[in-house]
């Protein structure tokens, strides 16, 4: 996979990373990742300010499997609205 650069957020992120920009200044990158030969799940802020432009300590990192149960936990979350 190639690396891109994201024009709004100018993130250098590959193409298994989506991004949900929550404002001009913050934005919550979605992506996969390899930590001790494990396939993990990293949902973490990001933040794009004058001084500073990139991760936040802000964030999970979460084993890969546990994918479907963590859409499942927030589709009934969505649902109780």
């Amino acid at each position: 996979m190639s690396d891109d650069k994201d024009s709004k957020n100018d993130l250098i992120i590959d193409g298994s990373s989506k991004i949900i920009k929550v404002n001009d200044s913050i934005s919550i990158v979605i992506s996969k990742n390899v930590w001790k030969n494990q396939d993990r799940l990293d949902i973490r802020t990001y933040l794009k300010t004058e001084n500073y432009s990139g991760p936040t300590k802000k964030g999970v990192n979460i084993p890969i499997e546990k994918i479907d149960e963590i859409i499942s936990a927030l589709k009934e979350i969505k649902d109780q609205n």
